[in-house]
C-alpha cells in the first residue's frame, strides 16, 4: 500500500517542481498595468518589456521574437552579445548561437568570426570572459549609439550598481524627466517611488506605451 501511494505521489512532486521551474523561467507577467494601490506590481514587467522594446529596435527585430527566445530558455545577456557579434559579422543570431555552443568561449567565437577586435567597443573586448559585463557594455553602446545622453550618466549608473534593466529604464525615463540619471535610480532602489509610477507620470501605463516611446525617441535622435 506505501508503494502504491509512493507511486501516486511522486508524480505530482515531480509536476509540481516542474510548474515552478517553469514559472520562473516563463517570461510572463500577472500584472502589465500601473496599479496606484500596488505601485510596485507592475515593475517586472515594466522593466523586462522596456528591455525587449530596446533590443528589438536596436537589431532590427519584433518584440515578439525577443519574447519568444526568452521564453524559449534563451538568457537575456547571450541575446545582447549574440545579436551584437551577428551585426558586426555576415551572420545570423541562429548562427552565432550554434557557434558559441559549440565553441563555448566568446573570443574564440569573435576569432572564428574574424571580426577585428578595433570594430569592437574597447569594453567589450576587455571584458570576453565574462558575458555579463559583455551585455553590459553592448547596452551602454547601443544605448550611447541611438539616444542623446553623455558616457558620464552610463558610467555613474553602472558605479551605482544599475544592471541592464535598470540602466535601460533609467536611460529611457531620464529623457522626459527633470532628474539626473542617478536620483531616478536612487528613487527606486531607496524605495521612495516605484518604475510603474514613474512611467506614469510621463503617461505610460503600459507596454504598447513604452514601445511607441521608444520609437518616438530613436526618431527624435536620427533628426539631430
Amino acid at each position: 500500500m506505501r508503494i502504491l501511494s509512493l507511486l501516486i505521489f511522486l508524480p505530482l512532486i515531480f509536476a509540481s517542481f516542474t510548474l515552478a521551474e517553469s514559472t520562473v523561467n516563463c517570461h510572463c507577467f500577472q500584472d502589465r498595468t500601473y496599479d496606484p494601490q500596488r505601485a510596485h506590481a507592475a515593475d517586472p514587467y515594466f522593466l523586462a518589456t522596456t528591455q525587449n522594446a530596446l533590443l528589438a529596435s536596436v537589431f532590427g527585430l519584433s518584440k515578439k521574437d525577443v519574447v519568444r527566445a526568452k521564453m524559449g530558455g534563451v538568457d537575456g545577456d547571450s541575446l545582447w552579445v549574440g545579436h551584437y557579434l551577428a551585426q558586426q559579422s555576415t551572420k545570423s543570431f541562429a548562427e552565432i548561437e550554434a557557434l558559441f555552443s559549440e565553441k563555448k568561449n566568446w573570443q574564440e567565437v569573435i576569432q572564428h568570426l574574424r571580426i577585428v577586435p578595433e570594430r569592437l567597443d574597447p569594453r567589450f573586448v576587455a571584458a570576453l570572459n565574462d558575458q555579463k559585463k559583455l551585455a553590459m557594455a553592448v547596452v551602454d553602446e547601443q544605448l550611447a549609439a541611438h539616444l542623446d545622453l553623455a558616457p558620464l550618466q552610463l558610467r555613474q549608473l553602472r558605479e551605482q550598481g544599475a544592471d541592464n534593466h535598470q540602466t535601460i529604464m533609467v536611460m529611457f525615463l531620464v529623457q522626459s524627466s527633470l532628474l539626473e540619471a542617478t536620483e531616478l535610480l536612487a528613487k527606486v532602489t531607496e524605495g521612495k517611488t516605484s518604475w510603474g509610477r514613474l512611467l506614469a507620470e510621463q503617461g505610460l501605463f503600459n507596454g504598447s506605451d513604452i514601445e511607441a516611446k521608444w520609437y518616438q525617441l530613436f526618431e527624435e535622435n536620427r533628426e539631430k
